[in-house]
């Protein structure tokens, strides 16, 4: 069977939209457009990469990317015309499964096997990942859920005016889809992204600004049957705004030597994608943690920092180094 590639790399707002119609801005077209030559490292010979979005490419990037489907054999389709050609005994990966995602396979006859979509917004939600950061009393200081506008302008207040925070909404993104302030003020377009997002019915998320030593991302893949496989480990590299740069794969000779320095992430992160499976999850999860500094100079660790049940660009980089033979060196 055939496979067809979609970087819907708005599956985050895709989950944020819940039942409603979708439909793709162009900023985000652009930036499926930007990253669709990563996902070709998830990719066999004779698979389909479907980006319609491509026109949105400058010459430059867009020979880069027909350059690199040749090279991989993956063929590119560019019109919505096009599905219909080769829909037939085609399966649908996408970069993330939703509900638009579903429909897409659907409307176009393609087979899939997705998970049930109310556990793929679980596994994303922000919520989530706050819930068993509390229970497994692995939450840095003074993280909270924020439940309206009032409520975040009176703990923004409380502030000190040299600390750093974060608000998150419930599908954030790197570093989309949140706020980053400074102490006791909240401009009013913050209030306004704030209040929007309350007003759809999300909960929000403030957290310190904390201080960054170090950064990871830990590969699962779960199969149908809930086995949980742990596939790689990769250095996560981000700017000084939390902005994502990169990912650097863990060779094998070196696996075991860095798990042992973040052991208790990678139990909290093994422990999260036992009990996704255990709820009907499967498909391509990656879990990031971070190694900060309280104000005290204790040396912590945050396992959950962020939960993706999709795959990711850490992810593609565990797949390109792999299929490079770099692991092994």
């Amino acid at each position: 069977m055939g496979r067809i590639f979609r970087p819907n790399f708005e599956f985050e707002h895709q989950l944020a939209a819940g039942n409603s119609q979708w439909q793709l801005p162009r900023k985000l077209a652009q930036v499926n457009a930007r990253w669709a030559q990563r996902m070709i490292s998830l990719m066999s010979p004779s698979d389909f990469l479907w980006l319609p979005e491509i026109d949105l490419l400058d010459g430059e990037s867009r020979e880069r990317l027909i350059s690199e489907c040749v090279q991989r054999r993956v063929t590119l389709l560019e019109k919505i015309d096009d599905l219909d050609s080769i829909s037939e005994g085609i399966e649908l990966i996408p970069w993330g499964w939703s509900r638009a995602m579903t429909e897409l396979a659907s409307t176009h006859g393609f087979t899939y096997s997705a998970p049930p979509i109310e556990t793929v917004e679980w596994i994303n939600a922000r919520g989530t990942s706050f819930q068993f950061e509390e229970e497994w009393e692995i939450a840095p200081a003074d993280c909270r859920v924020i439940r309206s506008l009032p409520e975040l302008l009176e703990t923004v207040q409380t502030q000190d005016d040299a600390v750093s925070w974060l608000v998150k909404a419930e599908f954030s993104m790197s570093s989309r889809e949140r706020l980053l302030g400074r102490g006791r003020q909240l401009t009013v377009n913050d209030q306004n992204w704030a209040e929007h997002r309350i007003r759809d019915g999300q909960l929000l998320y403030f957290e310190p600004w904390l201080d960054r030593i170090a950064e990871m991302s830990m590969h699962f893949q779960i199969d149908e049957n809930r086995s949980v496989k742990t596939l790689g480990c990769t250095h996560l590299h981000t700017d000084a705004q939390g902005r994502y740069l990169g990912n650097v794969a863990i060779v094998k000779s070196e696996e075991a030597d860095f798990l042992r320095q973040w052991e208790i992430s990678y139990e909290n992160m093994s422990a999260f994608a036992e009990e996704a499976a255990r709820r009907g999850y499967f498909g391509p999860m990656s879990i990031d943690a971070m190694r900060y500094r309280t104000s005290d100079g204790t040396i912590l660790e945050r396992p959950l920092q962020d939960i993706n049940g999709r795959f990711t660009m850490g992810r593609c980089e565990l797949e390109r180094a792999s299929s490079a033979g770099e692991l092994s060196e």
